[in-house]
């Protein structure tokens, strides 16, 4: 009898053992643990909601394991974050599979051969924003779209507007229209402008008309620049400063943008195109516009040394906020703009 038992015993533990092809995502990977997910799908970036994401849990937790694979990946198309720490999921070239990244991996480590798992069955272009919302966002004087990667937006479809060049001697007017090419009209949408983004997110806005504006740390109107700028247009004296001085030194620029986010600026400053950034600086200093837009919310810091937060009804503070705090406090930045696509989608 007691073989008998022994051999049930060991017959059930081969039968419970899942070869390498039958092991799925969820075999190596704590997939309740998952607090939230980014998606990068082509230009669109947005997370996922919480009834999305217990689908999407689903969906990943049975992609199967793909021990033998070896292939090229392309971009990250997933950021996961488990326990406040953001993992980095990317899609091979043909979209067959998807790499995880290996320290997301928390069982049968010693199972673990490769990061591959069959794409199969899980359909990132299902999931869509619960908002239709599409935000269109200009980034601030200097620097680009990477400005908005700590950005969580999950009531709308975030797509960055990247800068072009300047025509000879263009108004930041016609500019606008032209930076506006990309816009679906035919949709719902808004417009997000940081610093000189801003002015151009204004001046896009008073001619689209969209749904919302978001303005980060930026003028609602001239009355919003500082006495400097004012003085620098009025003297004209953006004519005698050579395109060098707009890369000033790096001490000045991390105690004028307010941040410990060094190397983050650093690497943004480094592909400023000064050129662009002597243009923008003049239809700074010389912006006209006195009109201010009906829906739109302005989100400034209390230390912003740049573009100093200005009296307004439509103005929401962020305590300790310098100038670079859509980077510096994504988080409370995010949260405010959740609440005002909320509030104004229900209108």
């Amino acid at each position: 009898m007691k073989v008998i038992y022994l051999v049930l015993f060991v017959a059930l533990i081969l039968l419970g053992c899942k070869t390498e092809k039958e092991m799925s995502f969820s075999d190596f990977v704590d997939v309740d643990k998952i607090e939230k997910v980014k998606v990068k799908n082509d230009s669109v970036t947005f997370y996922l909601s919480k009834d999305q994401l217990k689908e999407f849990k689903e969906d990943l937790a049975s992609l199967e394991y793909a021990p033998n694979t070896s292939t090229k990946t392309g971009v990250v198309i997933l950021k996961v974050t488990v326990e406040g720490k953001d993992y980095d999921v990317s899609s091979s070239e043909n979209n067959d599979y998807i790499r995880i990244d290996k320290s997301l991996v928390t069982n049968n480590k010693t199972s673990f051969k490769n990061e591959f798992f069959s794409i199969e069955g899980l359909n990132l272009d299902e999931y869509k924003p619960e908002n239709k919302l599409k935000l269109y966002a200009v980034s601030g004087l200097g620097v680009d779209s990477r400005v908005f990667e700590g950005l969580e937006l999950d009531h709308c479809e975030l797509i960055p507007l990247e800068w072009i060049d300047p025509h000879e001697n263009e108004s930041i007017e016609s500019y606008s229209m032209r930076l506006s090419e990309p816009i679906d009209q035919s949709e719902e949408f808004g417009i997000l402008g940081v610093s000189f983004g801003g002015l151009v997110a204004t001046e896009i806005s008073q001619k689209l008309n969209p749904k919302l504006t978001v303005l980060v740390s930026t003028a609602e109107t001239k009355d919003g620049l500082t006495s400097l700028f004012k003085l620098i247009g009025r003297f004209n004296l953006n004519d005698y400063l050579s395109t060098k001085m707009y890369d000033p030194p790096r001490r000045l620029s991390y105690f004028m943008f307010g941040t410990d986010n060094k190397d983050e600026l650093d690497a943004i400053l480094d592909d400023s195109d000064l050129s662009f950034t002597k243009w923008a600086v003049e239809e700074l200093v010389n912006w006209e516009n006195e009109t201010k837009l009906e829906t739109v919310i302005h989100i400034s810091g209390t230390e912003d040394r740049i573009l100093p937060p200005t009296e307004s009804e439509n103005l929401y503070l962020i305590e300790g906020g310098g100038h670079f705090m859509i980077v510096d406090k994504a988080q409370e930045v995010s949260e405010v703009i959740n609440n005002f696509i909320v509030k104004k989608s229900k209108l």
